[in-house]
């Protein structure tokens, strides 16, 4: 009898692949068997690492396609526009905003704002000076510290209208001609007095340049904004 029913239970169980069903279960809990090494549980992955580097890869192809996609596009758009980053670098094309703004008049412009930057550091040695608690004159410092002021907007305005016209802003390296040790008011408002002439002799090199340049924006800048106020000064 009991050979009878394990005959018979036999039977089903190759009926129904069992046993075929249960090598592959323990075949493939093969792969993922820990193993105990130094408390540290490891496992294989070689499958896993296999499909990571697939999709890795794909996707490298992806962002490579994505960004010749990209190039293309700019190029297509924007097909003569080049920017420089540094103004010294003079093999770049010009900026897109850049329009009949000859080379001579950025180069006077420039010399203009290195100007306006020394008169200007110059009145702030002057306001410092007066401003000393061995000196104590606070009217001199206030006059020269407005004087300072002004001077720096002057040097914005031309800073603006170079950046306005595509040009390039070369900053001046600042180097005071005399001693900050003024000792009188009268040797600080002589040095401020030659310095208001060499400014204006500059803005009517400025000016002179620009128009043998035909440039009307930059003779109107220094008739109407400066000049005006200069020879009061």
């Amino acid at each position: 009898m009991i050979s009878s029913n394990l005959t018979e239970f036999l039977q089903w169980l190759f009926q129904k692949n069992i046993p075929k069903f249960l090598i592959q279960r323990v075949e493939s809990s093969k792969t993922l068997k820990p193993v105990l090494n130094n408390e540290v549980c490891t496992y294989s992955y070689r499958n896993l690492i296999h499909s990571k580097k697939c999709i890795l890869h794909n996707n490298k192809n992806l962002l490579m396609k994505n960004s010749n996609v990209y190039e293309n596009l700019i190029n297509k758009v924007m097909p003569r526009t080049a920017f420089c980053t540094k103004s010294e670098n003079r093999s770049c094309k010009p900026s897109p905003g850049r329009h009949e703004y000859h080379k001579e008049t950025e180069d006077s412009v420039n010399n203009q704002i290195g100007a306006e930057f020394n008169a200007a550091f110059s009145y702030l040695s002057m306001a410092c000076y007066f401003g000393r608690t061995e000196i104590s004159l606070p009217g001199c410092q206030g006059f020269f510290t407005n004087m300072y002021e002004e001077e720096l907007e002057h040097a914005m305005i031309f800073i603006n209208h170079q950046l306005l016209r595509g040009g390039y802003v070369l900053l001046p390296t600042i180097s005071l001609s005399h001693s900050q040790d003024w000792k009188s008011i009268k040797k600080a408002f002589a040095t401020a007095l030659e310095m208001e002439k060499s400014i204006k002799e500059k803005l009517v090199s400025l000016f002179d340049v620009a128009e043998t340049h035909k440039d009307l924006q930059v003779m109107d800048i220094v008739s109407t904004q400066f000049m005006e106020e200069q020879v009061p000064t």
